[in-house]
C-alpha cells in the first residue's frame, strides 16, 4: 500500500468542467485538498493555456512523480478522473484517517461502483449535451440540436435511474462509500448560471 506524500502534487484542472470538479470534490470530501497544489487551467480566445510544466492534454490530470531537475525521470500523470480517484483511494488507505469512498464490504463497494457508472453514463451524456449547446463551443465546433435534445434526455432518465439505484436513507447515494447525491439542476447550473448554456431542452 503507498504512503501518503510529505510533497504537495500538482493538479491541473478546468475550473468549471464536469470531470475536474469530480476530482476537486472528491478532494474536500476526502478532506485532503491542503495536500495539492491545484492549478486552475483558463480557456482564453487564443485557446487553451498552458502553464509551466503542465503535460499535453485535457483536464483533470494529476502529476503522480515529479520530474527530477536533473532529469532523472520524466514524471508520471494520470489523465482521466476515475483513475485518478481510484489511485487517491489506493494511496490514502483507511489506516491514514481519511474516510474511505469505496465502501469496507464486497456489497458496499458494489453499491459505490453501480452508482458511479451510472454518474460516469450521465456525466458523459451531458457533456455531448453541453458541446452541441454551450455558446462555449459555438464557433468551435458544428453543434446539432437534434443531439443536444437526445443528450438532455438521455440525462434526465440517467439521473432517474440514479435515484433507483441510490441509497434511499440519503443523503449519500451509498452510504458507506459517501458518493453524494446529485440532481439535473446541479448539472445545468454549471453552466447556465455562467451563461454558457443556449439553453436548448
Amino acid at each position: 500500500m503507498l504512503s501518503r506524500s510529505t510533497t504537495k502534487q500538482r493538479l491541473w484542472v478546468l475550473p468549471w468542467g464536469l470531470f475536474p470538479r469530480r476530482v476537486t470534490i472528491y478532494l474536500k470530501e476526502k478532506g485532503i485538498m491542503d495536500d495539492f497544489e491545484v492549478i486552475p487551467v483558463e480557456i482564453t480566445a487564443e485557446g487553451m493555456a498552458q502553464p509551466p510544466w503542465k503535460p499535453a492534454g485535457s483536464m483533470p490530470i494529476l502529476e503522480v512523480r515529479q520530474p527530477t531537475a536533473e532529469g532523472q525521470n520524466d514524471g508520471i500523470f494520470i489523465f482521466q478522473s476515475i483513475p485518478i480517484l481510484e489511485y487517491l483511494e489506493d494511496v490514502y488507505a483507511p489506516h491514514s484517517g481519511t474516510p474511505d469512498m469505496r465502501g469496507t464490504t464486497p456489497e458496499e463497494r458494489a453499491k459505490v461502483r453501480d452508482c458511479l457508472s451510472v454518474i460516469s453514463e450521465a456525466t458523459d451524456t451531458f457533456g455531448l449535451y453541453v458541446h452541441n449547446a454551450s455558446k462555449i463551443f459555438d464557433g468551435m465546433e458544428e453543434q446539432d440540436r437534434g443531439a443536444a435534445s437526445v443528450a438532455l434526455k438521455r440525462t434526465h432518465h440517467l439521473l432517474s435511474l440514479l435515484e433507483r439505484v441510490a441509497d434511499p436513507n440519503g443523503p449519500w447515494l451509498a452510504s458507506a462509500g459517501r458518493v453524494r447525491r446529485l440532481s439535473n439542476a446541479w448539472l445545468c447550473l454549471q453552466y447556465s448560471s455562467q451563461e454558457k448554456c443556449i439553453g436548448w431542452t
